[in-house]
């Protein structure tokens, strides 16, 4: 079974982000089913449907003092 892959203006409409915040955040690891394929972000479109409009937060380094 193959999964849809989508691009970023596309990921960006369905999670109501910008497309650079989205692009950040993936690179932070913090989108599932994000994955750069070469050089270009593309998202698994069914696990962002899951996520839909949840917002994604980093947790704060200064509250654990890491």
């Amino acid at each position: 079974m193959t999964q849809e892959r989508i691009r970023t203006a596309e990921a960006a409409k369905i999670v109501g982000l910008p497309t650079r915040t989205l692009q950040e955040k993936a690179a932070a690891g913090l989108i599932p089913g994000a994955r750069k394929v070469f050089g270009r972000w593309t998202f698994d479109a069914a696990q962002l449907a899951r996520l839909g409009t949840t917002p994604c937060r980093k947790v704060s380094t200064r509250a654990t003092g890491y």
